[in-house]
């Protein structure tokens, strides 16, 4: 006796388009015709079942922050000394540690 197939899923809704260059474009229609695979039906497939690779941070945010913080501390010291010709070594000096201590620990 011979089965009958499940009732076709109504697929309605548009998700939003995808930027793509013309190699990319090329290489996902060679991957759809591969597989035997309607361009539609091997994007769905593609995005519900394919791995998602997520992006490793490539710094720790909060050090970037305080880094840049530092930064606007030291040209604000320098901008004094070229203006008043007033020299403060001792903050230059713990703005520039905390600047080199900090660039250490995003390298690391």
């Amino acid at each position: 006796m011979h089965q009958s197939k499940p009732p076709k899923e109504r697929r309605s809704k548009v998700l939003p388009p995808c930027r793509v260059s013309e190699e990319e474009r090329e290489t996902i229609k060679a991957k759809a015709k591969e597989t035997g695979l309607s361009l539609s039906e091997y994007q769905r497939r593609a995005c519900l079942d394919g791995a998602v690779i997520t992006k490793e941070p490539i710094a720790d945010t909060k050090l970037v922050l305080e880094l840049i913080r530092e930064g606007r501390n030291f040209n604000q010291y320098q901008k004094k000394l070229n203006s008043t010709g007033k020299d403060s070594p001792d903050a230059v000096k713990r703005v520039s540690l905390k600047i080199e201590s900090l660039l250490d620990a995003l390298i690391q």
